[in-house]
């Protein structure tokens, strides 16, 4: 994660682009060696930046966690405000206010719980992250 956040936040954002992948060194060697020559490589990734739009994609049931959102909730107010909109049209369709049931964890597998805490949580995190720019 760290080289990840490196590599987008703190190096030169280049019009051209590599990636050399390879399980050992001989293999990192031969995809460098590869990409200096400009030749093609299974094990190398090449690109050019490309102007667009930022696509989001909403991760479906198994992403749930006791607690999801918790944190946020209590420090950013962009990410509450979100949750508590998006639960305010949901609870009323539900046997027990969805923030319980995240908290608690309890129903929380249940599809009926899973589906819509999901969606809370991630209208909520687009909202967040909107509200950054």
């Amino acid at each position: 994660m760290d080289v990840g956040w490196s590599l987008a936040a703190t190096r030169t954002a280049f019009a051209h682009r590599a990636v050399v992948l390879g399980a050992d060194r001989d293999a990192m060697l031969a995809g460098l060696d590869a990409l200096g020559a400009g030749t093609a490589a299974a094990h190398v990734v090449t690109g050019t930046v490309r102007s667009g739009r930022t696509a989001l994609l909403f991760t479906g049931q198994g992403a749930q966690r006791l607690g999801m959102g918790r944190e946020l909730r209590a420090a950013f107010p962009e990410f509450a405000a979100a949750f508590d909109e998006v639960c305010a049209v949901l609870d009323p369709l539900l046997d027990r206010p969805l923030a319980e049931v995240i908290d608690s964890g309890d129903g929380l597998d249940d599809t009926g719980y899973t589906q819509p805490a999901l969606f809370a949580v991630e209208v909520a995190l687009h909202r967040l992250l909107a509200s950054w720019g």
